[in-house]
């Protein structure tokens, strides 16, 4: 975990890395002994609006779809952290930015925080 707090939540891991438009990215986060990945997909260009969508592939692996994300001049963002579920006995929230890099470019910018909100209970 980083020392970062920021509106009650401890930053996990924040990434800022580069991919390309085509396959699949995973992004790792491990907290308390528990591993979850994120499988970061884009689809775009696309005639559908531009969207985010969040579909678990299976109990530790959730699959994450931009949909015309980072098309235009300016990063695409969640307006705020976004509560996917929990880890380590933690929410977990994320906040995602993407850009694309050129107007031509195969390349996206992303910028990944992972946030800890409250601790859960075991059931």
């Amino acid at each position: 975990m980083l020392p970062i707090t920021t509106n009650g939540l401890d930053v996990l891991e924040s990434f800022n890395f580069l991919v390309p438009d085509h396959g699949t990215t995973s992004v790792r986060l491990e907290h308390a002994g528990e591993r979850l990945k994120f499988d970061l997909v884009f689809n775009s260009p696309s005639e559908e609006p531009t969207s985010l969508s969040f579909a678990p592939s299976d109990p530790l692996t959730m699959r994450v779809t931009f949909t015309n994300w980072g098309e235009g001049p300016f990063a695409t963002t969640t307006k705020e952290p976004v509560h996917v579920g929990s880890i380590g006995g933690r929410e977990l929230f994320l906040l995602i930015a993407v850009n694309r890099l050129g107007d031509n470019a195969e390349i996206r910018n992303v910028v990944f925080t992972a946030y800890l909100g409250s601790e859960v209970g075991n059931g």
